[in-house]
């Protein structure tokens, strides 16, 4: 084998070496890319449930407020 062919071989090898860690980082990325996918559409849900939730809070403290509303004109018209 003289020195051109053993540069080539160097070549080659290198070349595959390199192919792999493309590979490698190909794939690596669209791990991660489905990773952020799934947290992103998890903290989505978190946050619609929280204002499903908050909304489902403020409605009642409005129902409240409005009998206790409701309560106080029933109780000036019986004073009138």
């Amino acid at each position: 084998m003289d020195f051109k062919d053993k540069l080539d071989d160097i070549k080659k090898k290198a070349e595959k070496g390199l192919d792999k860690t493309k590979d490698k980082i190909e794939d690596s990325f669209e791990d991660t890319k489905k990773s952020a996918g799934k947290s992103f559409d998890k903290a989505k849900d978190k946050v619609e449930d929280t204002l499903k939730d908050t909304k489902k809070s403020a409605e009642k403290q409005f129902d409240k407020l409005e009998d206790k509303v409701e309560g106080k004109i029933k109780d000036i018209k019986k004073k009138l």
